[in-house]
């Protein structure tokens, strides 16, 4: 699903970037001082004719202009006010027609005038510091033109040290001209949208994954690119929110100089090679005192220190290539998309550079190369998540089957009981009460059989047996707690008829596995199996290094002892009188009792019955027969009666020679002494 999204944020990017370039048709522009022919616009970079320390109208100017002055003005101790001037033959087409002006940025306040006709301005110009209002916003002038066209521009910079018509004007046809800075705006806009869709994709990244510190970054450098693109150019924050001049100048020298260091530490957290995270300190304390004295001093102080500020980014963009470099070199995923996004970045910069000084005939790109620049930047990020999201599935698969492996070993069950979602949430000294059936099983005679068997063919018996034991005890809700050597001790949560039943589907499954067994020349076995209910205590025992879930409680002990009891009296299931009584359809089984015993580890003797369901139907037939008989003889039995007990039990015999538990009562009492038996 990652992929398919990455796809389609891309697809979109580049659909944008499109958009972008059918909005800039820079051969719009003549790029020269000339004029142009009618299908371009004209950039009206010189000559011009300066009037240093005068704010007039031409033919009021007095003194000799300084010819082909520049457009910004630079020099030590520059004017603070003056008057542009440049006089304009207009070719045919253009003519008695409306034309268009538009400034851009003038230090720091101005008016304009067109063949002596005031257009307005920004901001006030004034011939003392005090007297001046600052203001820096572009603007676009409507005219007649007439034959020729003489354009004024008188300017004050008390606020800044560098003056001027610090970018050449633009002249056109009026539809021309708006059509221009339309599209100029559209661009804008759309890269802004898309630089500011990015912070807040990047940011949202962060929120849901605090330690992805290379998203908040990103998100900062593309928030901080956001915000000069919304103070420089059209300054489009101007049309939602007045600003003052300082306020609006220290917001767009801010912006610029931490986009900067905000990338270095993008790329050192993206890129950890060496040294990179001190790269980044340097650059962010760097970067944070030179804010700090942009917010303290004012724009005519700190504005003169532009260069320091360009030596900053200049620090950045060495620190960023040495990263991108030993990046590469290191083989770092995502190293080669990232650079080449500021290799490009960087050449449209310096084409716009050339652009603007008439030295190329193609620009400006610069909002290409930035668009390209934070795409591949982001491509990365997104390549990172993608590789972080897939790293993490995997991870979430393979803990997925260390806990399916760990069930086989810590049954899920018993987790669940302990309140516990899974092995690594489990702590030494967990526990828990709880009222179940036990329930425990063992093969007959195991240890002569398995005399007869190498190592490997009694691994291979017992785990054929227990491959069919294992699941019936699933099936009827209950699951196995331990195996011992031959032994199965089981566990079964809910209803004791759920114990029951799965003892019996064992017996079931013992004579098919027997067939099985005959098939291939091994003996028959035959299992007995105990069922005791009561309250057992559930838990982790062991050491910190070391730990095993089990069960500790008396009913523990006394399903063990019931399980024995099979093998005293010759039958398969033998259960408690506590697990009789628990049963909620006791009707759906064939009980008889078996007699009171006192088991080991238990103070009073409880009573045991033999469950005949586990039996074939005939042998059960036989066993139902002589049921009634049968208990008359136990109780006879227990209440000392032996001479009658033993005849009902000869009785029971005659009908069915098999019943071992009638055997086991008839051979007890003769060895007791028992005079009168039955003839």
């Amino acid at each position: 699903m990652w992929k398919s999204r990455l796809r389609s944020f891309y697809i979109l990017s580049a659909l944008i970037a499109g958009l972008f370039i059918s909005c800039s048709r820079p051969g719009d522009i003549a790029n020269q001082s000339g004029l142009p022919g009618t299908a371009q616009l004209m950039q009206l970079t010189g000559p011009w004719a300066l009037y240093e320390n005068q704010l007039c109208a031409k033919v009021e100017c007095t003194g000799d202009p300084r010819e082909n002055a520049p457009l910004l003005l630079t020099e030590v101790n520059p004017p603070r006010y003056g008057t542009y001037v440049m006089h304009l033959e207009l070719p045919d087409d253009w003519k008695n027609r409306s034309l268009a002006l538009q400034l851009y940025d003038v230090g720091t306040a101005y008016s304009l005038y067109v063949d002596g006709v005031d257009l307005g301005g920004k901001g006030q110009e004034a011939t003392e510091s005090g007297a001046e209002i600052p203001d820096s916003i572009p603007a676009i002038y409507q005219f007649w033109s007439g034959e020729t066209l003489t354009i004024e521009v008188r300017f004050s910079n008390f606020s800044h040290p560098r003056g001027g018509l610090r970018k050449a004007p633009l002249l056109g046809p009026a539809s021309m001209v708006l059509n221009f800075r339309e599209r100029s705006i559209l661009r804008n806009v759309l890269s802004l949208g898309v630089i500011l869709g990015m912070a807040f994709y990047h940011f949202g990244l962060f929120l849901n994954r605090r330690s992805d510190r290379a998203s908040l970054l990103f998100g900062l450098v593309c928030l901080s690119w956001s915000i000069r693109m919304l103070f420089t150019d059209e300054v489009m924050v101007r049309t939602i929110w007045p600003l003052g001049y300082g306020l609006q100048t220290s917001i767009e020298y801010i912006s610029f100089i931490l986009a900067g260091p905000l990338f270095v530490a993008f790329l050192s957290a993206t890129f950890p090679v060496k040294g990179s995270q001190w790269l980044a300190r340097i650059n962010l304390g760097l970067g944070g005192l030179a804010s700090l004295f942009i917010l303290v001093t004012p724009v005519l102080i700190y504005a003169d220190y532009l260069w320091v500020f360009h030596i900053l980014i200049l620090i950045s963009v060495i620190c960023s290539i040495y990263i991108w470099i030993v990046s590469v070199i290191s083989k770092k995923s995502g190293a080669i998309p990232s650079l080449a996004g500021g290799v490009v970045a960087c050449l449209m910069a310096v084409n716009d550079v050339l652009f603007y000084r008439g030295q190329s005939p193609v620009g400006p790109l610069f909002h290409y190369g930035l668009l390209i620049f934070i795409l591949a930047q982001s491509y990365l990020l997104a390549r990172m998540f993608a590789m972080a999201y897939e790293a993490v599935r995997k991870l979430s698969e393979n803990l997925k089957n260390t806990n399916a492996s760990l069930a086989r070993f810590v049954p899920s069950e018993l987790l669940r009981m302990l309140g516990r979602s899974d092995i690594t949430q489990v702590n030494l000294g967990d526990q828990v009460q709880e009222s179940m059936t036990v329930m425990f099983t063992d093969i007959r005679s195991f240890t002569t059989l398995s005399e007869k068997m190498s190592p490997e063919e009694n691994f291979n018996f017992l785990n054929s047996y227990l491959r069919r034991m294992t699941p019936l005890v699933n099936n009827q809700g209950g699951f196995v707690d331990k195996y011992i050597g031959d032994a199965v001790m089981a566990l079964f949560p809910g209803k004791p008829d759920d114990g029951l039943r799965a003892a019996i589907e064992m017996q079931r499954e013992i004579r098919v596995y027997n067939r099985h067994r005959a098939l291939k020349g091994y003996q028959p076995i035959s299992i007995g199996v105990g069922v005791h209910t009561g309250d057992i205590m559930l838990g982790i025992i062991g050491h910190e290094n070391r730990m095993e879930g089990t069960v500790i409680s008396d009913t523990v002990n006394t399903a063990s002892r019931i399980e024995r009891l099979t093998r005293k009296y010759g039958v398969m299931i033998v259960i408690s009188d506590a697990a009789l009584a628990a049963l909620q359809d006791p009707d759906d089984f064939e009980i008889r009792l078996l007699g009171r015993v006192k088991v080991k580890g238990r103070s009073t003797a409880l009573q045991v019955f033999h469950v005949l369901s586990g039996y074939s139907e005939d042998v059960r037939a036989l066993y139902l027969s002589t049921r009634s008989r049968f208990e008359e003889a136990v109780n006879m039995a227990l209440s000392g009666q032996y001479p009658e007990a033993a005849r009902a039990f000869e009785e029971v015999l005659q009908a069915n020679p098999m019943d071992s538990a009638a055997h086991f009562y008839l051979e007890r009492m003769q060895r007791a002494g028992v005079a009168e038996l039955a003839g």
